[in-house]
């Protein structure tokens, strides 16, 4: 039986938004969670330093009446922000955690959908190719994300098939979100620290993936309504290349040198 859900935080990227987008964003979170029962809702704003005007978002707590935390990141990659704002998610006591993008790529209106589906599982992962979901960015983002999957679905030998293995809009239990962090600190993620930063989604993806005992759903999304994708060049395809082969070594070491009880979420 799973746990009710009582305090669901949304967290929030702010690389490049400015913030008036956001303050009209964290309206249509709170308008999407308010219309879900007896649910008190929270939302995590990552600030990255030396990008946001800082002084400006520092309001935003007090406009939503304290509803809104900040998590500041020293780096300028938003695979730190929303390992940041997940953590300060899990210290403002949440039961259930989303994560969606700040810049238009996601809608979140869709957010219901990811509450839903966490009620009778661990995770629920934002999918643009299964039935019933749209993607409007352009042709050649739409295979680079389809090429990630296949390759992830080829070579990490995962126990979940992926419809989607790069998307963003993606929801998880809170012990869920524990574990996955008990399996390798966010500061080591080779993402996070060698990029594209986008293989943040993939990384949690094969994390997730590695935990015994752990429902895993897809669920589709509408991706890029509001935001024009762009190509993206060779230089950060073959980085992205790069960095699977790091993560797949990654998963290997997990094997190698963590305890049973480590992937099962319980102490020696």
């Amino acid at each position: 039986m799973m746990q009710e859900i009582k305090t669901l935080v949304v967290v929030v990227d702010s690389l490049n938004v400015g913030p008036e987008s956001l303050r009209a964003l964290i309206r249509r979170i709170f308008c999407a969670i308010n219309a879900l029962p007896a649910r008190r809702g929270l939302v995590v704003l990552t600030i990255h330093h030396g990008l946001d005007r800082c002084s400006e978002l520092e309001k935003l707590p007090a406009e939503f009446g304290e509803r809104v935390f900040l998590a500041s990141v020293d780096s300028k990659t938003f695979a730190h922000a929303y390992t940041n704002g997940l953590q300060k998610a899990l210290t403002l006591g949440a039961d259930l955690v989303v994560e969606l993008d700040s810049g238009g790529g996601h809608l979140p209106e869709e957010l219901p959908r990811f509450v839903a589906a966490l009620e009778q599982n661990d995770v629920a992962l934002g999918s643009r190719f299964m039935p019933g979901s749209v993607n409007k960015y352009p042709w050649q983002r739409r295979v680079v994300s389809l090429g990630v999957t296949w390759l992830v679905n080829l070579f990490f030998a995962l126990g979940f098939k992926y419809t989607d293995a790069a998307s963003g809009f993606q929801g998880f239990r809170a012990e869920t979100l524990k574990r996955v962090f008990g399996l390798l600190d966010p500061k080591r993620w080779a993402s996070a620290n060698i990029g594209p930063f986008h293989l943040y989604q993939t990384e949690m993806r094969v994390l997730l993936a590695l935990l015994p005992q752990c429902s895993i759903v897809e669920v589709p999304i509408t991706y890029g309504a509001e935001k024009k994708g762009r190509p993206l060049g060779i230089f950060y395809l073959m980085r992205s290349l790069w960095c699977l082969c790091l993560i797949w070594k990654e998963r290997i070491d997990i094997h190698k040198h963590l305890p049973r009880s480590a992937l099962m979420g319980v102490e020696e």
